[in-house]
């Protein structure tokens, strides 16, 4: 369609009445990736379930800014299911399954390069019974497990006048 410069000017396009090709960088990309993944030989280096949870614990450490994400790895590490290459992980909400799906795809690469196995399988699922999370303490809910747990910290507390404001 013509743009106009000037009103009531029109300017005809630098390709004139040829049709445009629009390409999809992304789309060729992914085919590009698949076809390679098609051709390239399958790594089938065995490894055990403690390695996994080394390189499991390896991503979250590299990924400290997906909060959201790190938090429920950090709670629902992968259990082997019925292989040594496949592990479930079973989460609290379909909201963290999603989390955990969105970024599956990159986890499973780098599991797979951390193990050196191609075959590894994660199937993530939503528990049917409600899942305890960790409570986050206020400054004085900490204090005061503090205290019950240990009773000589509150002469610690009186000795050196210390409170909380």
């Amino acid at each position: 369609m013509p743009r106009p410069t000037a009103p009531g000017r029109p300017v005809a396009s630098p390709l004139g009445n040829k049709p445009r090709i629009m390409v999809n960088v992304t789309n060729t990309q992914a085919q590009t990736v698949q076809t390679q993944a098609a051709t390239k030989p399958q790594r089938t280096q065995p490894f055990t379930a403690e390695q996994l949870l080394e390189s499991w614990h390896a991503y979250i450490d590299q990924h400290p800014q997906e909060r959201a994400l790190v938090t429920t790895m950090n709670y629902a590490a992968p259990q082997r299911v019925d292989s040594d290459e496949h592990y479930e992980m079973v989460v609290g909400s379909p909201t963290e399954k999603n989390n955990v799906e969105e970024h599956k795809a990159e986890i499973m690469t780098f599991l797979s390069n951390a193990l050196n196995n191609d075959r590894i399988m994660l199937d993530v699922k939503v528990s049917e019974e409600p899942i305890e999370t960790p409570k986050i303490l206020s400054p004085r809910e900490v204090v005061e497990q503090i205290k019950s747990h240990n009773p000589g910290f509150n002469q610690f507390l009186k000795d050196f006048e210390l409170g909380l404001a």
